[in-house]
């Protein structure tokens, strides 16, 4: 592994998400922003192969499976999070794209999140639709 990468990766919060035992997975998954560039994780338990696809030139970016579990990371250049896609290989070699639902912004207030959380949040179905 990349050496750079694999000092900026959180181990222990990695092994959280691999044993799903992580709470708040959108605090190591999807997009970072740090010193070195843009870091960009994800979990894929069913892939083989990821890239991140970036860019009007569809640009693909190798990522390195950094866990057999199928967890998967990148370092990208630049300081601004880019419009992107998750490009993944099953084993059955079918290439599947996917929006990374990581890369975009949480949607539901902290304190409706809260109350999710707590179990007492009774305007679950208008949150969710």
């Amino acid at each position: 592994m990349e050496s750079e990468l694999y000092q900026l990766m959180n181990w222990p919060e990695i092994e959280d998400i691999l044993y799903s035992e992580c709470a708040t997975p959108k605090d190591i998954l999807g997009p970072a922003v740090c010193r070195e560039g843009i870091v960009i994780q994800a979990f894929r338990p069913d892939a083989v192969e990821m890239w991140v696809k970036t860019g009007k030139g569809n640009r693909l970016t190798a990522m390195e499976n950094v866990d057999k579990g199928g967890f998967f990371a990148c370092l990208l250049p630049g300081k601004k999070i880019p419009a992107y896609t998750l490009v993944y290989e099953t084993r059955s070699g079918q290439k599947i794209e996917i929006e990374d639902a990581y890369r975009f912004a949480q949607k539901i207030e902290e304190k409706d999140l809260k109350a999710f959380q707590a179990g007492v949040n009774y305007d679950l179905p208008d949150m969710l639709g």
